[in-house]
């Protein structure tokens, strides 16, 4: 009697705790489907670096209400293989006239043009993606020191691609070499070389080969020229 009581408190046991664990591995596979990462751009995370390679995707979001004392304020976004490229797009962007937002790649550009440039007057949405071969990015900040009516809101992430060609025609066949990059893919046509021919042209004048065919105009030879005497 007591050891089929034992035997019966035991399976419950065991029926219990395999429930928790059930549980447990539901309730983090929710979490990691409907939680993406994010980091908000505040005046303590300026100069900040994070590996994109670890996030994969996360979401970057900036509230103008933060005072940023550096200017410019960037965070850095870097991989270290070739496999993908890194891409940065936008969700929503509202920024206040005395605000700019920037992309930049390699390094921050304070005296040359960034590769990309926003102002109150001409933001966009568009996927930003440099070379393939590029390892870092920057998202750039530049404004006052004071509260703004900035609403930013970005997305930073790893897309495969590969900037081999996928076809290789002959050359001189009119035929074509396909690329894919970060946009799509894109067609390379060859091109054929053009020679000279001997005829006569609509004008009537007689074009000859690009050899002379009279051997007698040309120079002599050097060592014929080195060996006479003066």
């Amino acid at each position: 009697m007591i050891s089929t009581f034992k035997s019966a408190l035991a399976c419950e046991n065991r029926r219990t705790r395999l429930v928790w664990i059930l549980l447990f591995l539901l309730l983090n596979e929710v979490k990691w489907i409907h939680t993406e990462e994010s980091i908000t751009i505040l005046s303590g995370t300026c100069g900040d670096m994070y590996d994109a390679e670890y996030y994969e995707s996360v979401s970057v979001q900036y509230d103008g209400s933060d005072v940023l004392y550096d200017n410019p304020c960037s965070v850095e976004f870097y991989k270290a293989s070739n496999d993908h490229y890194l891409c940065v797009s936008g969700k929503e962007i509202k920024l206040d006239c005395d605000t700019v937002l920037e992309y930049h790649d390699g390094f921050v550009k304070n005296y040359i043009p960034p590769e990309k440039k926003m102002l109150c007057n001409s933001t966009f949405l568009d996927e930003w993606c440099p070379s393939q071969y590029q390892d870092n990015i920057y998202v750039v900040i530049r404004k006052p020191q004071r509260s703004t009516s900035d609403v930013i809101r970005l997305h930073v992430y790893l897309k495969e691609g590969s900037p081999y060609p996928t076809t290789q025609p002959p050359l001189g066949q009119g035929g074509k070499q396909q690329f894919s990059g970060p946009q799509g893919n894109y067609n390379v046509h060859t091109m054929q070389t053009a020679y000279p021919v001997q005829g006569n042209s609509a004008f009537g004048q007689n074009y000859s080969s690009a050899a002379p065919s009279n051997t007698a105009s040309l120079p002599p030879p050097y060592e014929s020229v080195s060996g006479m005497k003066h």
